[in-house]
């Protein structure tokens, strides 16, 4: 099953790259396009790579993983990259990594943390891009799980076709 979301969520992130920027970021861009598996994004004339890691539940090893990813892709591009963890189910703490050897930290890692369950469902499903409004039933809600499918039905089925 956490296959099938991950596919969902990357084809959805894939067809609406500045649908989920605007998401991570709260802003639209300037520019989104995409490069290879990742997002080029500028945002105020300054340019950079969005890396974004989907995950069905919390894993501990994720970070340094993400941390190894991060660090390809700047080789690879050698533009800044902004490692975004989109966390659909869960709570992941933590949005740092580092470890040291004897007494010298040798890596700290930063990277953002999008936590659905925390994320404001009835706002966003008005105001979010129609490309997040499939992640908005994971979110927090007072409506009842059939009242918000129905109400993102309705959302998507308004949206204009890109």
């Amino acid at each position: 099953m956490a296959q099938e979301f991950d596919l969902v969520i990357k084809t959805l992130a894939e067809r609406y790259p500045a649908h989920f920027v605007q998401l991570v970021r709260g802003v639209p861009m300037e520019k989104v396009e995409r490069v290879e598996k990742e997002v080029k994004v500028t945002e105020n004339g300054y340019e950079y790579l969005m890396l974004l890691e989907v995950q069905t539940r919390v894993d501990q090893e994720m970070p340094r993983g993400l941390l190894e990813y991060t660090a390809m892709q700047y080789r690879e591009f050698k533009k800044p990259v902004y490692p975004v963890v989109l966390n659909l189910m869960g709570r992941l703490q933590e949005e740092r990594y580092s470890f040291n050897c004897l007494d010298l930290t040798v890596v700290t890692f930063n990277f953002r943390t999008i936590n659905l369950a925390e994320l404001p469902g009835a706002q966003l499903l008005h105001h979010a891009p129609v490309g997040v409004i499939p992640l908005v039933p994971l979110m927090r809600h007072e409506m009842s799980p059939e009242e918000v499918l129905a109400k993102c039905v309705e959302r998507i089925a308004e949206a204009p076709v890109e």
